[in-house]
């Protein structure tokens, strides 16, 4: 045993007991005292918990929901053009302009699939 454990485990359960006589305090008090403060923690700590964990589900619902959206890049050059396309997204001879390279192509797009029209 270290000196630490020596105080943690002994002296200081004593004060506890013994300090209430010390300053003339009845020990319903303390008790009740004490009583309080571990139902503030217990609160606290499952007000925490069940925040944490809204949380969490939260997130993982928000992912699940989310739509994935990809750039239509561009056929040529491969540079993201200013189109972005969903997973259900269906596009049928579909002028893709290419700011970058300045080259318009005709492509087809279906389940995020993206062919080129020659």
């Amino acid at each position: 045993m270290t000196a630490f454990d020596i105080i943690r485990h002994g002296i200081l359960p004593l004060l506890f007991l013994c300090l209430p006589e010390m300053i003339g305090v009845p020990i319903w008090v303390v008790w009740y005292f004490v009583k309080d403060v571990c139902v503030v923690l217990l609160v606290s700590s499952s007000l925490l918990f069940s925040v944490g964990l809204y949380k969490i589900f939260y997130r993982i619902h928000w992912r699940m929901k989310m739509e994935k959206f990809e750039w239509i890049r561009c056929p040529v050059c491969g540079n993201k053009t200013r189109n972005r396309i969903k997973e259900d997204t269906e596009l049928k001879n579909f002028p893709l302009y290419c700011p970058k390279c300045k080259h318009e192509s005709l492509i087809e797009v279906k389940d995020l699939q993206i062919t080129v029209i020659k």
